[in-house]
């Protein structure tokens, strides 16, 4: 797929591109100028990763064949559609000058009563054009919606985007599923916003229209929140801000009545129709003194602190209502007193675009049929919403691997993390950020060829020291690895190649914290994969004894990697017991790293007569050790001896002088090494063997 920047100058259908004028998050923008008209039109293309995308491509298929059969002055029109090898997906549509709605109020231009007037009517009439033509726009905000400029003559409202635009008569609409929320958040109605599609009609455009009105009177919608999730709860809690809070000079006017009428919670109290929206409307904008449409007499509600306007009061309202208005509807808003739980959120368009993400780097594992469920915490681990089987245990994982994930970001120079996928026997969950927060999905086991798991690639032959050397440097050779580094499970680095020499003690310091957090996790992880803004970091956890880390390109081949860790096993765990020299290439060996962290050959000599007299009962306590370190291997395989005589070592004996009083402490510093079940498991049978005489 040709990079974006390279379009500049390339031919699309009759159009040549000129020049880039826009980007967003599906796509960029161009001004393009027609091969034999002469005229100028605007090109969006998609986005590279969502070329290949099919129900993208369906959605932007959709919103070009919603806009050519509207045919309405207020919309823009679309030239042509289509797709091309090297450019994929795109629309050639009208060029227009001027600048949008949401650039108009934050300039804080006026919106006196005629062209407030001019304006609602024009996009009441794209409105009720659409719903005829039974199609909903479902996304109207200020960012969709274009002010033309017309010299001499009234501006030209133009209504963008129809990109999640749905007919209404289609039965089954596999685009959007029950539970996801599409659209942005501040603008959708409370139907929309918990995902219930079977109860959006074209109300919910209605609605959205009066929250664009809403914030072209006070400078802000009605709902508030630069939170995704956050503005979704409110919208489903019908947690608005009247209008008086922002504009207190209209307070009790029949222009805040109609306005709150379209916002109302329940569908059935709001206008029947975009028609009878703006009938009443134009009569209350009628009704303002000339400056009553202004935007620059609005108040910050949040500095305001006097009584008269605070957001759990509702005056009466004064003005009666017109025939077409329910007066039900006009009550004080139920603004927190609604009984639509947070967990009505089932999923919202977070998920939807980035299950699209991870389904790029694995199809297999990551699809939608897959996905077992999903959660959003803040950064204190508190959920904030979930859906589907998302259980207590992975929760606390995703906010342990949210920690992994930032203190490797600290550790290595490869910008922001975008996602981590950290892999169970059971299941893979994929973990990404949300702004200041921190969301994640579960899916069912992944395929093989995109699993970390080793199970039918460990070879348990033994090497020799120097075989143990080049595992790490096998590893190292792949295509697109950087670095290898392979740490204990107390966080010592125990060998590394690649990794450079200047900064080396910061990098230890921060990888202990994550070597520890790794084994912290509340449940048995095969490995783990974080992709950054440049690179990758994957991990693979060696039993309950290491962890080898592999820094590489964003392009890996993961199987490659696990068939030759399979490989390599036994040596890797060997050496996260004993290091081995660090390969000259990687430079000097660190400090700290030496000879005393190997095995003592002293420990391999005739026990001395004096300690020998100190051992009680020798052959009892040597054949309780062998039936330990059998038991062991039932748990961790074929390491268990290397492991149990290390464990020795650190309690300041050896195999011959360890007294067998001593073999239940030894029996629980080895089962500290185990998850549950295995960990009850050993400790009953160790008892059992200490307590043998």
């Amino acid at each position: 797929m040709t990079r974006e920047a390279d379009l500049i100058g390339r031919d699309i259908g009759q159009v040549k591109i000129l020049q880039e004028i826009g980007s967003g998050g599906m796509g960029v923008v161009y001004k393009a100028r027609h091969k034999i008209l002469g005229t100028d039109h605007a090109v969006k293309v998609l986005h590279p990763e969502y070329a290949s995308n099919k129900k993208i491509l369906e959605r932007f298929r959709r919103e070009a064949l919603a806009i050519r059969s509207l045919q309405h002055d207020n919309v823009v029109f679309v030239l042509d559609f289509g797709w091309e090898q090297g450019i994929g997906a795109y629309q050639i549509m009208e060029l227009l000058d001027g600048i949008s709605l949401y650039q108009a109020i934050k300039e804080k231009q006026a919106f006196g009563k005629e062209r407030l007037a001019n304006f609602v009517t024009q996009v009441a009439s794209v409105l009720e054009c659409a719903h005829e033509n039974s199609i909903l726009h479902r996304d109207l905000k200020p960012d969709n919606i274009f002010l033309c400029v017309r010299h001499g003559k009234q501006e030209r409202v133009k209504v963008l985007d129809f990109g999640i635009a749905k007919v209404v008569q289609e039965v089954s609409n596999k685009l959007t599923r029950t539970g996801v929320a599409l659209g942005t958040p501040q603008y959708m109605s409370p139907e929309q916003a918990a995902g219930n599609w079977e109860d959006v009609d074209h109300r919910s455009d209605i609605y959205a229209f009066a929250s664009v009105i809403y914030e072209m009177l006070a400078g802000k919608p009605p709902v508030t929140s630069n939170h995704f999730t956050e503005a979704l709860v409110k919208q489903t809690n019908g947690d608005l801000t009247p209008l008086r809070m922002y504009r207190p000079d209209l307070d009790g006017h029949y222009l805040e009545q109609v306005i709150h009428w379209a916002l109302a919670f329940n569908r059935e109290q709001r206008p029947p129709t975009a028609g009878d929206f703006l009938r009443e409307l134009l009569v209350a904008i009628e009704a303002l003194p000339d400056e009553g449409g202004s935007v620059d007499t609005f108040v910050d509600a949040e500095e305001d602190t006097g009584s008269e306007f605070d957001t759990q009061y509702m005056p009466s309202l004064s003005s009666a209502p017109p025939p077409s208005i329910d007066p039900k509807a006009l009550e004080p808003l139920p603004f927190a007193d609604t009984s639509v739980p947070d967990g009505a959120l089932l999923q919202d368009h977070i998920f939807s675009t980035q299950l699209q993400a991870f389904h790029q780097i694995a199809p297999g594992t990551f699809k939608d049929e897959a996905m077992r469920g999903s959660v959003i915490l803040d950064i204190t681990g508190h959920v904030l919403s979930s859906q589907g089987f998302f259980p207590e245990v992975c929760v606390q994982g995703v906010h342990l691997v949210d920690g992994i994930c930032q203190q490797l970001q600290a550790a290595r120079p490869n910008g922001s993390w975008r996602h981590g996928f950290i892999e169970t026997k059971e299941n893979v969950m994929g973990v990404f950020p949300y702004l200041d927060d921190v969301a994640g999905m579960i899916f069912g086991c992944p395929e093989q060829r995109e699993s970390m798991a080793l199970d039918g690639y460990v070879q348990n032959s033994q090497h020799t020291s120097q075989e143990q050397a080049q595992a790490v440097v096998q590893l190292a050779s792949v295509s697109g690895v950087e670095a290898v580094a392979l740490f204990s499970l107390d966080g010592q680095l125990m060998s590394h190649y690649g990794l450079p020499v200047e900064g080396m003690d910061r990098f230890v310091l921060r990888f202990t914290p994550v070597v520890q957090a790794f084994f912290s996790l509340p449940f048995d992880a095969r490995g783990l994969d974080v992709w950054f803004e440049d690179g990758r970091v994957l991990a693979w956890q060696l039993e309950q004894i290491g962890v080898l880390f592999v820094f590489s390109q964003k392009m890996i081949n993961k199987l490659m990697l696990s068939v030759l860790i399979g490989r390599h096993y036994v040596s890797l765990i060997q050496q996260c017991i004993t290091p081995v020299t660090i390969l000259p290439e990687t430079g000097p060996p660190l400090s700290g790293l030496g000879e005393s962290h190997g095995l003592s050959s002293a420990e391999t000599e005739d026990l001395p007569p004096e300690l020998a007299a100190q051992v009680l009962d020798m052959p009892d306590c040597a054949a309780a050790l062998e039936e330990l370190e059998q038991e062991y291997t039932k748990h961790i395989g074929p390491m268990a001896k290397l492991v149990v005589k290390k464990t020795i070592k650190k309690m300041g004996f050896t195999r011959k002088t360890i007294p067998f009083g001593e073999l239940p402490q030894l029996v629980q510093q080895l089962a500290g090494r185990l998850n549950e079940p295995k960990k009850s498991d050993f400790l009953a049978k160790g008892a059992v063997l200490s307590r043998r005489k």
